[in-house]
């Protein structure tokens, strides 16, 4: 399948920013990695990688960026949405930070992110393991937060909500006061208050759509293909929520910031 991301595209302040959360990745994934060969599809920088190598793990990293791990040995130049390893081959699939680009980039298709999936599990050796942690990606139920912006936030706020992929249009009125004060869709929020922060590259930010893909939507697919859920849980990054979503926020901000779903064969 052809791909559609921005090649290079902004790692100089995405890169840095992912390889901070770096301790919050490796004490979700690591304690699923129960040897033999693993494989990080959409690896990035390779941070999480080279860590892993560095505890005894045999890992490759797959990515289609010429500019993140290339030079490095076990890096393999390919898009995560083709098949890249025999069947049956690998022990663990690790997919940490990709699965929304998966989505994003090709259409907003949660089509794609079957196929995606599907292929990983194809490379899967019996027992062996595909671990997803991503945005947090909320049910639409109904929930609302409660959330107030400074006035530079509110105005990327308006920005925002007009040109998101996703957006439906204006979901709040914000009572114009020094600050802005509105009720919003608890998806909303999280899908703002993930990406505000990356100004650097706001236009292509606002390509992405973070969360598309709930926990709901893993376990259907887990059925489709006949995986087993072994777990499936939001999570909280609480340096998340105190250095990057408060700031220029106040209110009720969301109770999770990321997910993990975790699929055995």
């Amino acid at each position: 399948m052809e791909a559609k991301l921005p090649f290079g595209r902004f790692y100089d302040a995405y890169g840095a920013s992912m390889d901070a959360a770096l301790e919050a990745k490796i004490n979700d994934i690591e304690p699923w990695l129960k040897g033999g060969l693993v494989v990080d599809r959409g690896c990035g920088t390779g941070a999480l990688a080279r860590y892993l190598a560095t505890k005894g793990h045999k890992i490759v990293g797959v990515d289609l960026s010429d500019s993140l791990w290339k030079d490095e040995p076990g890096a393999i130049h390919a898009d995560i949405m083709d098949p890249v390893f025999a069947d049956g081959f690998v022990n663990h699939v690790i997919l940490s930070s990709v699965m929304h680009e998966v989505y994003s980039y090709h259409g907003c298709s949660r089509a794609a992110a079957v196929v995606c999936l599907a292929n990983s599990a194809r490379e899967l050796k019996s027992g062996g393991s595909i671990i997803i942690r991503d945005i947090w990606s909320p049910e639409e139920d109904g929930t609302t937060l409660e959330l107030e912006f400074d006035l530079e936030t509110y105005q990327r706020f308006c920005n925002f909500e007009s040109r998101w992929p996703e957006s439906k249009g204006p979901v709040t009125v914000m009572h114009q006061t020094a600050t802005r004060r509105g009720t919003l869709p608890v998806r909303v929020a999280v899908e703002f208050l993930a990406k505000k922060d990356y100004t650097q590259h706001w236009d292509l930010e606002l390509r992405e759509v973070y969360t598309a893909l709930p926990i709901s939507f893993y376990r259907e697919v887990a059925g489709v293909l006949g995986l087993t859920v072994r777990e499936a849980k939001p999570i909280r990054n609480d340096w998340i929520i105190e250095n990057r979503w408060s700031k220029g926020v106040r209110g009720e901000l969301p109770p999770y910031t990321n997910q993990l779903i975790v699929f055995e064969k």
